[in-house]
């Protein structure tokens, strides 16, 4: 890419961008990290595999993370999956994994995630057959077989994830069932001969193979995310492809490619993207900024370390583009601007949602979107945020979420008293909703292109 269309797509951003120095300041530190093709997802960026295991160890990969994350009580779970997933290996050495099972599911992508050199190749519809089809790919190193039923919506998901790298939607094939093969490619593979022997059992049928570890791994997220399927069947895809490109785009990638590069690959499941980011992902509107909650526990070491040190000191946000929250630092600290995160991050709001608390809602699979190696906060999640924000941009997007989505939110009403970043705000009279209401009709316009009067608007949010 040019270093004028590089100039231009920046530009785009800093129309999008919350801070104003963006252009100036971090122009140059961005461009860094800048995604190579704004047309395609680009989703290689160098992913590291975690440290390699044996074949069918899963027992080490749990107990990586239990050592790794020991103050974290969900990975206490993984161990006990690891026993149970070694009843689902055949006598020939084969992992075969199928339907969805959050905590399950999550142990095979980690496992998937320790070795290298992967290949994938996934088979569209009821009329493929799984049993001469695994025959195929035993002989050639296979890992684990999965085996999923989806609907419409998400076979599309799944369709244009698998092909975002290439540029290319294919929402052409009907629900039913999803054969997926992993391999472990070692030295004896041959894609030609894999592709030669599938065509001379099926003829040219059309299916959709991978290879390089960002392809495969950014695969594997999706096809074993419960949370990710059930994103696709509530988004409009058209929607999405609408908006897909430019900032949004940009915005994610940039901060996507300066994780990977930056910190160590067990260090990357602390970071959980949040706020208009999924709002961008449904379709709904373009994002902002990119919010980002980075878990303190364990205490870092290299590059993280460094990077949570330097934020707490400057109070840079990350490339000018990213807000990130961090326990202990920058303004998350006792007596900070942020210290109210402690109790909201913390407590009450994972709980609106069903988590135990601000960890559970930064690694339980329940609660995020894996897109491209990186977490996402699941709208449910996010709405709850919104509806207990009682402002003028977070009852905008309530209201804007109600307008274009088939299943809709309630919105509470504005108490009269509330507290905001740790002040106490009111709506207690007249004016003061009137101001309200208004702000929320300019955000409406802006950020949706939504047009509606102050009378329906006082309605919708219950005044």
């Amino acid at each position: 890419m040019d270093e004028r269309k590089k100039n231009y797509l920046v530009d785009e951003i800093c129309k999008n961008v919350i801070s104003c120095d963006f252009r100036e300041s971090f122009r140059g530190e961005y461009l860094e990290y800048f995604p190579g093709r704004s047309d395609r997802w680009d989703v290689t960026f160098k992913m590291r595999p975690y440290k390699s295991v044996r074949k069918n160890d899963f027992i080490s990969v749990a107990n990586r993370f239990i050592r790794y994350y020991k103050s974290v009580k969900y990975f206490g779970k993984l161990r006990d999956e690891a026993i149970k997933l070694l009843g689902n290996v055949g006598k020939d050495g084969v992992l075969n994994v199928s339907g969805f099972d959050y905590d399950r599911d999550l142990l095979v992508y980690y496992y998937l995630r320790c070795f290298e050199r992967l290949g994938y190749f996934a088979f569209y519809g009821d009329d493929w057959d799984g049993e001469k089809l695994g025959g195929i790919f035993r002989k050639f190193g296979l890992l684990v077989e999965r085996e999923v039923y989806l609907s419409k919506k998400e076979m599309d998901g799944v369709l244009f994830w698998a092909n975002c790298e290439k540029g290319v939607y294919r929402g052409s094939v009907e629900k039913g069932k999803v054969l997926v093969y992993f391999i472990d490619k070692g030295n004896d593979y041959d894609i030609e001969r894999i592709l030669e022997e599938v065509r001379l059992n099926f003829g040219e049928k059309k299916f959709d193979y991978g290879e390089g570890y960002d392809n495969v791994i950014n695969y594997a997220g999706v096809i074993f995310s419960g949370s990710t399927i059930e994103y696709f069947r509530e988004v409009d895809m058209r929607r999405f492809l609408r908006i897909q490109n430019g900032a949004g785009k940009l915005l994610l990638l940039g901060t996507r490619n300066y994780f990977v590069k930056n910190f160590e690959e067990m260090d990357l499941e602390r970071m959980l993207y949040f706020s208009s980011i999924i709002f961008y992902l449904y379709g709904l509107r373009r994002p902002s900024d990119i919010d980002i909650t980075c878990y303190d526990r364990p205490m870092p070491t290299g590059n993280l370390l460094k990077f949570f040190e330097e934020y707490g000191t400057t109070g840079r946000e990350l490339l000018g583009v990213g807000d990130v929250s961090v326990r202990g630092y920058g303004n998350w600290v006792v007596g900070g601007k942020k210290e109210y995160l402690g109790g909201w991050f913390g407590r009450d709001w994972p709980n609106y949602f069903g988590a135990d608390g601000y960890e559970d809602m930064v690694y339980n699979p329940r609660y995020h979107l894996r897109i491209m190696g990186m977490k996402i906060l699941v709208m449910r999640a996010d709405l709850e945020r919104r509806r207990r924000r009682y402002r003028p941009a977070a009852y905008a997007d309530l209201l804007g979420y109600n307008f274009f989505m088939r299943k809709k939110v309630e919105i509470l009403p504005p108490p009269e008293v509330f507290n905001v970043h740790g002040k106490e705000e009111c709506y207690d009279t007249k004016k003061k909703k009137d101001a309200l209401v208004g702000k929320i009709q300019f955000y409406l316009k802006i950020k949706f292109g939504i047009k509606m009067d102050k009378i329906q608007i006082s309605k919708n949010i219950g005044i």
